[in-house]
């Protein structure tokens, strides 16, 4: 696993072991971000975010800031290491730098959207939770006051599970707007109205 393109490309990041992260795949994730064009001054937002790959690549191609969710602990120990081996990439060489344009919060959600809707509104946000969790995982997020709040003008990306129910109805304020596939990943993109 690798970011695929951008001004780290190349770099190898660490996945954690075993079947809780399935990493979008290189084909996929380089095809969406080809099809998101130029993210320069962009703030993301990776949710459930598993190795840090999306969001990582995000940056890798000019976006201005991450900011990463992810609850299990070797998959946060793993994004820290990634966002470390992407920084050096990017050549920023000060923890100041660094701190400044990625930060992990290591929690579940909904239980820490507060923590999460302290940070400025982001312009993209990605989400890839466990399949078998993705129809709850976004009912529940799309039921939370402080996530449509925080969330009103981004741009939901959210990685779909192979012909499984995803959603029973989005909030009268989104609209789903595309789904994309490449390969076998399909993507939603969730806007608002």
């Amino acid at each position: 696993m690798e970011i695929a393109g951008g001004f780290a490309r190349g770099t190898v990041l660490e996945v954690p072991r075993g079947m809780e992260v399935r990493p979008t795949s290189i084909r996929a994730r380089r095809a969406l971000f080809d099809s998101l064009g130029d993210l320069s001054g962009k703030r993301v937002c990776d949710l459930f975010a598993g190795s840090g790959a999306m969001g990582l690549e995000a940056v890798s191609r000019g976006a201005e800031s991450l900011l990463a969710v992810e609850c299990a602990p070797a998959s946060a120990a793993a994004i820290r290491k990634n966002m470390k081996s992407v920084a050096a990439r990017m050549g920023w060489d000060t923890e100041k730098e660094f701190s400044s344009k990625m930060r992990l919060i290591q929690g579940t959600l909904p239980s820490c959207m507060k923590l999460v809707a302290a940070a400025p509104p982001p312009d993209i946000i990605f989400a890839d939770p466990p399949y078998a969790d993705s129809a709850n995982a976004a009912n529940g997020l799309l039921a939370d006051g402080d996530f449509l709040e925080w969330s009103q003008k981004s741009l939901l990306i959210w990685e779909l599970p192979e012909s499984r129910a995803f959603i029973g109805s989005l909030p009268e304020t989104r609209r789903v707007a595309d789904i994309r596939k490449y390969g076998a990943i399909r993507f939603m993109f969730i806007c608002g109205k």
